[in-house]
């Protein structure tokens, strides 16, 4: 028998029959491998009469039950064709396996099977109209096994229940696959900061004027191999929650401890430390962060500056400000940075108490003359008229040479971080770096207002 016969015949349909869906996973393990001898897909589906799963009203006895499932039953049946399995499991959902030409057929079938079950059943002298949600994978784009894959399209069907019902969806085999890689990434990340895999970096904020150093923002670096250091762009985006905040938490007691161990080198920068406003709304987040802060009894808070990413939708804004306020009556100072990237720049001035904004280095990249730069310098403007307006400070960010360093001071920013000025760098790094250019200040270009302009 070839490989065609063969899924002829393990899917041909006989009868119904209702059987457990153990029985049924047995024989989509039989069509699935029959389908891979002959080089063909399956569609596997999943379907539930939303009036008989509402846990709000029980609309139907047992007997009434029995009769509108015995009508989908022969309605699901004159779908099908010569081809293909269903059954209905113990939860009264039906279960469906039949081979397809593409994703059509089942787009074909669950429109078919929709629109049969929309049409009035009549039992016991009555009419009752039904509804259908339906979820779908197929086979072997999901390459899980059976009880997978059944168990993908029951989730589907899942999804769509919670959207009202009456839908129908295919399982996003895609989508778990990343869902899978951000978990998989995330639980590294995390075990990598347990064992220390977790560095920091620090970049200097320089004051333009003087050319002086005045602080550091402090970026995370993870070193996943001794060859291998990543990004933060390259995992935080997989990180949420608890995992977050524990690694947001672990960044800032390191960056505190390390701070209090430059006091030893006299050397005190202000200290820039990001942190995702999602936070806030979290149990126990305040005493969390007071403890890791206060806990550093040699670290003044008044040195440490908090960065909340603009980009980063403020779901509970009266929450967010209350955080903010009783943290700064400890000193500690906040920014917007990323500012202008996000949905709500001007409205977050207005209504969160903050000390300063970061503008992106979108905006300041390609100044004073590359693409855009008239839109970027209007940016610009506009948000330094803000912070004006607010009586807030300004730091441009991503300053990457000397006619950029000029041109935002013309514009009156007088606070910048960079390229032009330093990559970010390990503590050690930055310790030598830092005493060097307390006494040698950078060079800030064309500035008139600059102290010095000595070379770096």
């Amino acid at each position: 028998m070839n490989h065609v016969s063969k899924l002829h015949e393990v899917t041909t349909f006989h009868q119904f029959r209702p059987r457990p869906s153990r029985v049924f996973i047995a024989e989509m393990a039989e069509m699935i491998d029959a389908a891979d001898g002959a080089d063909a897909e399956l569609g596997i589906l999943v379907m539930s009469i939303d009036q008989l799963k509402s846990t709000t009203c029980r609309q139907f006895d047992p007997d009434m039950e029995v009769a509108i499932l015995d009508d989908i039953t022969r309605k699901i049946a004159s779908c099908m064709g010569p081809f293909g399995q269903f059954t209905r499991n113990d939860d009264d959902d039906f279960l469906i396996c039949f081979p397809i030409q593409s994703l059509y057929d089942v787009v074909e079938l669950a429109a078919k099977i929709q629109a049969l079950i929309a049409q009035p059943v009549h039992a016991f002298d009555q009419e009752f109209r039904l509804t259908a949600s339906i979820g779908a994978t197929v086979y072997p784009q999901d390459k899980g096994t059976p009880r997978d894959m059944l168990f993908h399209a029951l989730e589907a069907m899942g999804e769509v229940r919670q959207q009202g019902g009456n839908r129908f969806k295919i399982f996003d085999f895609a989508q778990r696959v990343a869902q899978i890689h951000a978990r998989t990434l995330s639980d590294a990340v995390m075990d990598g900061m347990r064992n220390g895999q977790i560095e920091l970096h620090y970049q200097p904020t320089i004051d333009l004027c003087s050319g002086r150093p005045i602080g550091v923002e402090v970026l995370m670096r993870w070193r996943q191999t001794p060859t291998v250091m990543r990004n933060p762009i390259d995992f935080l985006p997989s990180i949420v929650g608890d995992d977050l905040l524990a690694l947001d938490m672990y960044v800032l007691d390191a960056a505190l401890r390390q701070s209090v161990a430059w006091q030893g080198l006299n050397i005190e920068p202000a200290l820039s430390v990001n942190l995702s406003p999602r936070h806030f709304a979290m149990a126990g987040f305040m005493d969390r962060i007071k403890h890791t802060i206060l806990s550093h009894t040699d670290f003044d808070p008044r040195r440490l500056t908090i960065e909340l990413l603009e980009s980063h939708a403020i779901q509970d804004l009266a929450q967010t400000v209350a955080v903010i306020t009783e943290l700064r009556a400890l000193g500690i100072r906040f920014y917007l940075d990323d500012f202008g990237t996000g949905h709500s720049a001007a409205a977050y001035l207005k209504q969160l108490p903050i000390d300063g904004i970061k503008i992106d280095q979108v905006f300041t990249r390609n100044l004073p003359d590359g693409q855009n730069h008239l839109h970027d310098r209007a940016i610009i403007a506009a948000s330094l008229s803000m912070a004006t307006a607010f009586e807030i400070d300004v730091v441009a960010e991503g300053l990457e040479s000397a006619a950029a360093v000029s041109e935002v001071v013309k514009m009156g920013c007088l606070k910048g971080q960079g390229f032009y000025f330093a990559k970010p760098m390990p503590a050690d790094e930055l310790a030598i770096w830092y005493q060097y250019h307390q006494l040698h200040p950078c060079d800030v270009g064309h500035n008139p207002l600059a102290v010095s302009t000595l070379a770096r």
